[in-house]
């Protein structure tokens, strides 16, 4: 059986490695080689840093050979190409990858594991794994929002990965319940795009808290979740047969019915993003747009920072 099971990068071969050649190094500050690579450019020390998971320095804390103390985090990281900083940032935060917010660590040195383990107006990020105090919006320099859309290049494993998210148009979202500590999930509708116009980028409709007499919901925050498609939900004929397919008899949890797995940040959209984000979800589940405005519906999109695939 040839089956293939890949973490991280959805890019992971080399042929799938964006050709960068022609920019500066100023240009392509901390471009993301794969999904995940999980670097910030620091305002202090102008370069991409790469947090070494799990290590702290200052306070008679060093690193070890081949990495330095962040001045700004007091992480150990390894430093990767020069940057500048966003300039939409304070001297004091840096341009988080996956939320796009500027974050001003609250307690430099110290690690967190979720949001629990910070203040109330704070959060863990995902990328420093420190609590840290969420500013306004900012893009990392040279960032790519999204994977390439269908066409976009790469590895044929990239490829199959682009083709099942395009053509489901559901699957479940899984996130952590802070407040009881417990793994939720819920079935999502969502879009990266009209049929046959994939963008990259992938939108979802999700109900916020009651808007009250206000027209629009409270503020949403970026929460981590992960997306899970399988190709067996591709033709609703198979449900019955539970095949995956036209491989009769090919069972759903089959190595060879390919399934995806997307983690990252789920982040509420702002501005010209908004009318993007409904465009793309309304063209294909058009009864969205019937749905009740009273039930506090947000567009929001799946920032893409971790993949798993396993697909024949």
């Amino acid at each position: 059986m040839a089956s293939l099971v890949f973490f991280g990068a959805l890019f992971a071969s080399a042929s799938a490695v964006p050709d960068i050649s022609g920019h500066s190094d100023a240009e392509r500050t901390c471009k993301w080689y794969g999904i995940g690579e999980g670097e910030y450019c620091c305002p202090h020390a102008k370069h991409c840093l790469k947090p070494v998971r799990g290590k702290t320095c200052g306070a008679g804390q060093s690193c070890a050979d081949g990495e330095t103390c962040c001045p700004l985090t007091k992480l150990c990281v390894t430093v990767h190409a020069p940057c500048d900083p966003s300039p939409h940032c304070p001297a004091t935060a840096y341009c988080c990858p996956d939320a796009h917010r500027c974050m001003t660590p609250t307690s430099p040195g110290t690690l967190c594991k979720d949001r629990s383990e910070c203040a109330s107006d704070e959060i863990c990020c995902p990328t420093s794994h420190e609590c840290v105090k969420v500013g306004g919006e900012c893009t990392p320099p040279l960032e790519d929002k999204s994977w390439p859309p269908h066409g976009g290049g790469g590895s044929a494993n990239a490829e199959e990965a682009r083709w099942l998210v395009h053509e489901a148009d559901w699957g479940y979202l899984s996130s952590l319940d802070l407040q009881k500590q417990t793994p939720t999930a819920q079935v999502a509708s969502y879009s990266d795009g009209a049929v046959g116009a994939s963008t990259g980028r992938i939108f979802l409709y999700l109900m916020t808290e009651d808007p009250g007499e206000s027209e629009e919901p409270p503020e949403s925050k970026p929460f981590a979740a992960a997306l899970t498609l399988s190709q067996a939900i591709l033709d609703p004929a198979d449900y019955e047969k539970s095949q995956c397919g036209s491989q009769a008899g090919t069972d759903p949890e089959d190595p060879r019915c390919a399934k995806l797995t997307l983690s990252g940040m789920v982040v509420p959209s702002k501005g010209t993003d908004i009318a993007t984000g409904k465009a793309a979800l309304f063209a294909r589940h058009p009864q969205m747009k019937t749905w009740p405005a009273d039930h506090g519906f947000g567009v929001f999109e799946l920032r893409v920072t971790d993949v798993w695939m396993i697909a024949n």
